[in-house]
């Protein structure tokens, strides 16, 4: 069994083999993309063709559409996807 001076090595090589994604970047003209066909965290802003997926607008300033929650209230939010209903489920049946 290898002693602890002999485990040091190995975790280091480990450690560093892990993280060289830590180490990425992207060039100057992509970074420029954000917040215009990009949100702030790289994601993009255009939904789908079909419209299933609406386009990033941004986040809600106050309350949520149709409710008259106040964050500063103490009010538990609420869901403002209450009236969606379910695509399709899936079930052990299915499986």
């Amino acid at each position: 069994m290898p002693t602890a001076k002999a485990w040091t090595p190995i975790a280091l090589a480990i450690t560093l083999g892990c993280c060289g994604a830590a180490f990425a970047k992207v060039s100057a003209a992509e970074a420029d993309r954000l917040g215009k066909d990009l949100t702030c965290v790289g994601a993009e802003k255009a939904g789908n063709k079909d419209g299933s997926i609406p386009a990033f607008s941004g986040k809600w300033l106050g309350s949520p559409p149709g409710t008259d929650y106040k964050p500063q209230s103490g009010q538990h939010p609420v869901d403002p996807y209450a009236a969606d209903k379910p695509l399709f489920s899936i079930t052990a049946a299915d499986y």
